[in-house]
């Protein structure tokens, strides 16, 4: 059930990559899945570490690019095949366990960036299969490198086709050239970024979600001081209307970037996913939120019709035990709104009923 990463493809079917389930694809007009756990053993740690999937793309010709826990895979639609992909060898911290790909990002037409949490990040010519490694380095020196961290998370193609670096860490930017890297938000542990259709650029942090100034370098924090409801924010899309969607450790939160406000959403509303993990919106709106519980499918502009009428409540019943108590002996007046209601507990009334109606 846990979710690590989602793709709709350009037929309109979902991809979903889980942890220890391998790959499963969802037909949203059927409600059909089908199971895919044909991904290579790897060669030390058998098969149980093929089926932890957690980056997917896809290809012009609708060929799926797999990142897992034991390597690169290129799923062949036509045959049905999953080939291993070789990325160059590297000096392994962790020798002891394979390369896991948590990202991946396309930028046409040829070029994939891919993330290992371990050694940094990969440029992929997928025609020639030559590949680049950019590695944790010094931000000061003439080569491009990225600061220490504990691990990497996704990996974000913005407008200009700047690479942005989500890490443990801060936020890492590759300019368009791959010439020079920049550095945000040190410290603070990244999980997700999105670019709106204002050319904003947001970043979701452990504190709350933040709006970032790309060209000075400066940010605003929005938590929990705005109404988020939550002490751990996942990552962040964007809807048809400009609403920013976040995952939290309680549910979903939608943040107002006019209001500057957020309205939460948890169990009560059927967002309890575990933690999200994951987020795409799909080409007819809707947005796929996966997590640690599975995924939730939801037509924002439906979630976002919120009702902040507080109804009237009237009590229509009352029982104590298996009897029924007359509502005139509870209230001296009709109106329940005029004066507060009155049941005498006596020793053994150990089951109170109520019901009730709120009028809307």
């Amino acid at each position: 059930s846990v979710v690590n990463c989602l793709l709709e493809d350009s037929s309109g079917i979902l991809w979903i990559g889980t942890w220890n389930g391998g790959l499963s694809s969802f037909n949203p007009a059927t409600s059909e899945f089908v199971h895919f756990q044909e991904l290579p053993a790897h060669p030390r740690l058998g098969e149980q570490m093929a089926q932890a999937v957690f980056a997917l793309c896809e290809e012009s010709n609708s060929d799926l690019w797999i990142g897992a826990q034991s390597g690169l895979f290129r799923y062949e639609r036509n045959s049905g095949k999953f080939l291993r992909i070789d990325l160059p060898p590297e000096v392994d911290p962790f020798p002891q366990l394979p390369r896991r790909l948590i990202s991946i990002q396309k930028e046409e037409p040829d070029t994939l960036w891919i993330s290992s949490d371990c050694e940094g990040v990969f440029r992929l010519d997928t025609k020639s299969r030559a590949s680049k490694l950019f590695k944790f380095g010094d931000s000061a020196s003439a080569q491009p490198g990225l600061r220490k961290s504990s691990f990497f998370r996704n990996l974000f193609l913005d407008r200009s086709q700047a690479l942005w670096i989500s890490t443990g860490n801060g936020l890492h930017c590759l300019d368009g050239q791959n010439t020079r890297i920049r550095h945000f938000l040190a410290g603070a542990s990244i999980s997700g970024v999105a670019e709106d259709r204002n050319g904003n650029f947001w970043a979701g942090t452990d504190e709350g979600v933040v709006l970032l100034d790309r060209l000075h370098g400066t940010s605003r924090l929005f938590s929990k001081k705005n109404g988020l409801d939550a002490i751990r924010n996942g990552p962040l899309i964007e809807d048809n209307d400009g609403f920013i969607w976040t995952g939290t450790n309680r549910g979903l939160a939608r943040f107002d970037p006019r209001r500057e406000s957020f309205h939460n959403f948890d169990a009560s509303d059927g967002a309890s996913i575990g933690g999200a993990l994951f987020a795409i919106r799909c080409h007819d709106g809707n947005i796929v939120f996966g997590g640690r519980n599975g995924m939730v499918i939801f037509d924002p502009r439906q979630a976002g019709r919120l009702n902040t009428h507080i109804p009237p409540m009237v009590f229509t019943a009352l029982h104590l035990g298996d009897r029924e108590v007359p509502l005139h002996q509870v209230f001296s007046q009709r109106d329940q709104s005029k004066e507060t209601g009155r049941v005498t507990l006596r020793p053994g009334d150990n089951l109170l009923g109520v019901e009730f109606a709120a009028l809307d």
